[in-house]
């Protein structure tokens, strides 16, 4: 199996750091967050707010799982503050996790050759292989899932505490990982201590063992119990993204003032958020979801990809016949488990069809895929590699002229050049708000000035001010009064022709769709 296993490997991360900073065309928000908290640990012990080691980091709005932040550290090392190394852990775990799939198909008893498909099928599915490429904590939950479940299965049939205290450590960095496997690991655990009780009975033959697993959970799960309970941590991104702040719902309720009585009984508020909440959920069961159109690589009406390649859906179709065959018990309900609950953490929060919130919903399709690959194995590799050079066209040539924007594309560049130019100017303004179609959308310009800058966390994390810089909305008008010397940079909504001609522009940055991102623009 040692070669399959290093083949798959290879194949995986072909995928995934083939240029791997190109592809997608900027870091995101989340990134540079992460990736500078990381420099700020390596460089002082302190997250970029002055906390010493948390394990929950404080960002902008929200607070993110702690998991990615210390696993950049060492990539942060190694190849300094960069788009690299910020990508490279996540990258490296989603190669990983294809090796993993493997030992986590074959536990569940599937053969040999199906296990091996499998991993070689996660190794080049757009789904997974779109979101190991930026750093994402989705792709880090799904892996220490997966290899949770792994050692899960190899306890119980080797009757190993060993293995089950590596099952313990594996879920529980999962759930610290992302907010999704917050609710899908404890279920999953629920599930697996039900259908397999009788099997779990040499846990207690041991005292010590038994008691050593027992300080394993305590010491894994502890402090999230605690934060859950004695935080706002927890609670907080609950509410920033729950189905309840949907618009369309709110518009909806009642909040108590029936107007009759029929009304009250029929048509009530706890009615209307479970119609709504159950509509969500249904969305996610749409095939043409699966394999038409769900990576928004193009707008609506363009062609597309779906979570997965157009030549697996007979094999899908195929491997969910086989699996109502199956006489293998407990593959059959594990799967038919992960098919119902994989997407229901997704459908309690805002955002239609979320594909990186069901990111754990992924090995459900992998085991269907699987087991049906025996029957088609010559059409699908027949088809396969037409499936990929058209899906790796929309991801490099689609997906950045479309959405070069929603990825921040452009404040790169901009804090790049602010960086490398700052002496020259008393001050230098970049707005928050971008957006070709209008002012609508906004970002964290801060962060990747202090990113691409290499600014000293020692003196932001405690002023929270970046020297020379200021982050905000550009009042030309205002501005060019002031008297001293300043760098602009924006949006073209701030800088209306009558009062900034167009030969005060110094660089302008312009969208994969050349229109115009960023214009530069000193006050004198």
């Amino acid at each position: 199996m040692a070669k399959y296993f290093l083949i798959i490997f290879i194949i995986a991360t072909s995928f995934r750091f083939w240029q791997i900073t190109s592809y997608p065309v900027s870091l995101t928000m989340d990134e540079v967050a992460i990736g500078y908290g990381s420099y700020s640990l390596l460089q002082t012990g302190r997250d970029d707010w002055g906390k010493i080691l948390p394990i929950a980091f404080k960002s902008v709005g929200d607070y993110k799982p702690p998991v990615n932040f210390y696993l950049n550290i060492p990539s942060v090392f190694l190849f300094d503050l960069s788009e690299f190394a910020v990508r490279f852990p996540v990258a490296l775990l989603g190669s990983l996790t294809s090796v993993i799939f493997i030992i986590f198909l074959r536990r569940l008893g599937l053969s040999k050759s199906a296990a091996i498909f499998g991993g070689f099928w996660l190794a080049i599915l757009p789904w997974h292989v779109h979101y190991s490429r930026y750093g994402l904590e989705a792709v880090t939950a799904l892996y220490f899932l997966i290899a949770g479940v792994a050692c899960w299965l190899t306890a119980n049939s080797r009757k190993s505490h060993l293995w089950m205290a590596f099952s313990i450590i594996n879920f529980s960095l999962s759930v610290w990982a992302y907010h999704s496997n917050r609710l899908f690991v404890p279920l999953l655990v629920l599930f697996l201590l039900i259908s397999q009780h009788s099997q779990l009975k040499y846990i207690f033959k041991n005292k010590n063992k038994f008691f050593s697993l027992l300080i394993t959970l305590l010491i894994s799960m502890g402090p999230f119990i605690w934060l859950t309970f004695t935080s706002e941590v927890i609670k907080q991104r609950a509410a920033m993204t729950s189905i309840l702040r949907e618009q369309s719902l709110q518009l909806t309720l009642h909040y108590g003032n029936y107007a009759s009585l029929s009304q009250k009984i029929f048509d009530n508020d706890i009615y209307l958020i479970f119609h709504h909440w159950l509509g969500k959920y249904t969305n996610y069961f749409d095939l043409r979801f699966w394999f038409w159109k769900a990576l928004d690589f193009s707008p609506p009406g363009y062609p597309d990809s779906g979570l997965f390649y157009l030549v697996d859906l007979p094999l899908f179709i195929t491997g969910i016949f086989l699996l109502l065959k199956s006489k293998n018990k407990f593959l059959k309900s594990l799967t038919l488990f992960w098919l119902f609950v994989g997407p229901l953490a997704s459908s309690f929060t805002m955002n239609d069809q979320h594909t990186l919130r069901t990111l754990v919903w992924l090995p459900f399709f992998g085991i269907i895929i699987a087991m049906g690959f025996k029957r088609y194995k010559l059409i699908y590799f027949a088809f396969l590699l037409l499936n990929i050079f058209y899906v790796k066209d929309l991801y490099t040539k689609a997906l950045p002229r479309y959405f070069s924007e929603y990825w921040q594309y452009g404040f790169k560049q901009a804090a790049v050049y602010a960086c490398d130019h700052k002496d020259e100017y008393d001050r230098i303004i970049i707005s928050p708000t971008f957006g070709s179609l209008g002012p609508l959308l906004t970002g964290i310009p801060d962060y990747y000035v202090l990113f691409y800058c290499k600014y000293p966390p020692q003196k932001y994390m405690f002023t929270k001010k970046i020297d020379k810089f200021d982050f905000t909305r550009v009042d030309w008008r205002k501005e060019r009064e002031v008297g001293d010397k300043t760098l602009l940079i924006s949006a073209k909504w701030d800088y209306p022709l009558v009062t900034a001609p167009e030969e005060s522009v110094i660089k302008r940055i312009d969208y994969f769709n050349e229109s115009p991102a960023f214009y530069f623009v000193p006050t004198r």
